[in-house]
């Protein structure tokens, strides 16, 4: 192998040992938000030599089922995502099942985006009401219960390959395949657990492993750099 060869072999690994990092980083920033799923970075040689990050998978496997007693808070046990439209009236999907009401009464998530299909808490109403098959109603001063409407989730072939918006939000992609909705617990959609939240799946002891895995990889194509440059400084010595 030449020295510039090994040169750019070493260079890639340093990249792709940096590109693992950022990814487990992210991981470890997110490790209590909620409804968050872990990624993870497959490396892969490149036909030329050298090796990249071939490809940043999502890890959709269940988080932990937190209690919060809060009357709108929901966790998908199963598969399955929220749908929520964007004031704008983009539709995004989510595993975050913090809601709360807005001005208009509207049962949105944290930043306004509505939940789908839209309902409204009437005035006045005492409480609310939310099943496992996800029919909600409001309870009256009365004590009678005003139905609110039912909660669809947004099941995928391939939910892996939905994209990453930021806030939380995943939207479709063509790997992703289109959502088919449904209510829960129907078609292979999970039920829902009222006044619970789905934390983080992020596994801290795994990503400390990755963490150190990846430093002892980009310090060992380091010092492959250094050796390299040593031995063509020598040569370019012997030349003079």
């Amino acid at each position: 192998m030449s020295i510039s060869s090994t040169f750019l072999f070493s260079l890639s690994g340093l990249h792709a040992a940096v590109d693992r990092q950022a990814v487990s980083a992210n991981n470890v920033s997110n490790l209590r938000t909620t409804g968050f799923k872990a990624q993870r970075a497959t490396q892969a040689d490149v036909r030329t030599g050298g090796t990249k990050v071939d490809s940043i998978d999502s890890l959709t496997h269940q988080g932990p089922i937190l209690r919060t007693g809060g009357a709108l808070d929901l966790t998908i046990a199963g598969n399955g995502y929220f749908q929520v439209q964007s004031p704008a009236g983009v539709m995004s999907y989510t595993r975050d099942g913090s809601f709360n009401l807005d001005g208009m009464g509207q049962i949105v998530d944290s930043k306004g985006n509505v939940l789908q299909p839209p309902m409204t808490v009437p005035p006045g109403a005492q409480a609310i009401q939310m099943t496992a098959r996800g029919r909600v109603s409001a309870v009256m001063p009365d004590g009678t219960l005003d139905e609110l409407g039912q909660i669809q989730l947004a099941g995928f072939t391939n939910p892996g390959g939905l994209i990453r918006e930021g806030d939380n939000l995943l939207r479709t992609s063509g790997n992703s395949g289109a959502p088919f909705p449904g209510a829960p617990g129907q078609g292979g959609l999970g039920t829902l657990i009222p006044a619970t939240v789905e934390g983080s799946n992020v596994d801290i002891a795994t990503e400390m492993v990755d963490q150190i895995v990846n430093q002892r990889s980009f310090e060992a194509n380091t010092k492959t750099i250094r050796t390299a440059d040593e031995m063509l400084g020598t040569l370019l010595d012997l030349k003079q």
